[in-house]
């Protein structure tokens, strides 16, 4: 009973139908309990873009192309996985608003998922969490950085004024 249950919430994640539906309503979601929604939508947007390109640099095999897993196995390479890295970016989002359980919950079904699937190996997915880790907050720094820097002015000033620079 167990391990049917396990197989349709990991192939329901793992659908190419539901996947993308269930990725853009969680993704929204995040914004209502985000504390920096603009930090939160840059790391996502460079998760999605990225983590196909980094697959390509690794190139690293699937286990499901020698082992047959409980699905077909996806054509593109494994190293990270983007579902992992996807949740784990939610995941980050949410720290310290009520949202964060329900979200670690989700972020562990997800991870699960993956390998319960044969799609993915345990260093894939932690790849995965580690990727996106490392991305979220390469750019959580940066934009605090240039909060912090003199190009702030732009925010303090609420935009540039006719052209003109007016330093205080």
């Amino acid at each position: 009973m167990l391990e049917l249950l396990l197989d349709y919430m990991s192939i329901f994640l793992h659908s190419d139908v539901y996947w993308p539906v269930f990725a853009v309503l969680f993704s929204t979601i995040v914004l209502i309990y985000t504390r920096d929604k603009k930090i939160y939508a840059l790391a996502l947007m460079l998760i999605v873009v990225s983590v196909p390109l980094v697959k390509d640099i690794f190139a690293e095999a699937r286990p499901c192309e020698s082992i047959p897993g409980r699905v077909d196995c996806p054509l593109d390479n494994g190293f990270p996985s983007q579902h992992t890295a996807i949740a784990t970016t939610w995941l980050l989002a949410v720290i310290g608003s009520k949202a964060f359980k329900p979200y670690l919950l989700l972020f562990l079904a997800i991870a699960f998922s993956r390998i319960w699937l044969g799609v993915h190996s345990i260093d894939q997915v932690i790849g995965g969490v580690a990727f996106a880790s490392l991305l979220y907050f390469l750019v959580f720094d940066v934009k605090n950085r240039f909060d912090k820097s003199d190009f702030g002015f732009i925010r303090k000033h609420q935009g540039l004024q006719h052209g003109f620079v007016f330093e205080e």
